[in-house]
């Protein structure tokens, strides 16, 4: 079967390719990293899990009826089977499911190495673009139940606002992770005192900034800590003890302080 669709898609993208030059379109070759993604990639209880596939990108097909023809055949499989094996004809696609096991392994194929894609980029001579996309298949992941917690480290990169010496804020959650991963402790890994702000978490939970020693934690479930807070979002910082010899004005930004760090203990909630 997979030998039938690659003869097809062979003979198609001849087609394609001979039309492509009698109408002075150019076809540039593109790699994509894999062929497919799992997110989030350490999940807990309960999360919807989506494992998807998209050869599109940031582009756009100028024509439906072409695209349709030139669709590949993705097939999404599960080991163990967390749910039906899937073919999906299309350049984007996916399935939503609950993992329940401690590990999902889960496998992207599909039935040619490479998609073409009339986009609707145009080159500089006006004539549209249309692209051959390659990529490697198949592509296995394994995504992981989180027990216990997890770290990660907040960078906070320095800037310049209003001719001050600033950093720029931190997410605590990236479109990777859990949703219900919930903040259990933030530490001042710098060498200096930090003030942190916290925002982001539930309504009607403000809290005010708060200053961290070298090496102190801040623990979101100590007296006094609203109960939300452990779903904040959001981390600025602040510290007055900017380095020595940097420049800043409502002009000159090029000296710029060094970052700031923060370590992020999380728990499933």
């Amino acid at each position: 079967m997979h030998s039938f669709h690659r003869t097809v898609f062979r003979y198609v993208a001849i087609a394609s390719c001979a039309a492509i030059v009698a109408n002075g379109c150019t076809l540039p070759r593109e790699a994509i990293q894999h062929l497919g993604t799992v997110t989030p990639a350490q999940y807990c209880p309960g999360d919807t899990v989506r494992a998807s596939f998209d050869l599109l990108g940031t582009d756009t097909c100028r024509d439906a009826a072409l695209c349709d023809t030139l669709f590949p055949t993705v097939n999404i499989s599960s080991t163990p089977t967390a749910f039906a094996a899937r073919d999906i004809r299309n350049y984007v696609g996916g399935v939503d499911f609950v993992a329940t096991t401690d590990s999902v392994t889960v496998r992207f194929d599909a039935d040619r190495d490479a998609v073409i894609v009339p986009t609707t980029r145009l080159d500089d001579a006006g004539n549209p673009i249309t692209v051959s996309k390659k990529f490697r298949r198949p592509h296995i992941t394994t995504i992981n139940r989180i027990t216990g917690s997890i770290e990660s480290e907040l960078l906070f990169e320095g800037t310049c606002a209003g001719g001050l010496p600033a950093h720029m804020p931190a997410e605590l959650l990236s479109p990777t992770m859990s949703p219900n991963l919930r903040l259990t402790d933030l530490c001042n890994t710098n060498s200096m005192a930090v003030t942190v702000t916290l925002s982001g978490g539930a309504p009607g939970t403000p809290y005010p900034p708060q200053t961290l020693a070298p090496g102190q934690c801040l623990n979101t479930m100590m007296p006094g800590v609203p109960d939300g807070v452990d779903r904040s979002t959001r981390v600025d910082i602040r510290s007055e003890n900017i380095a020595v010899g940097v420049y800043c004005t409502a002009v000159d930004s090029s000296d710029q302080p060094p970052p700031l760090r923060l370590l992020a203990r999380k728990t499933c909630g």
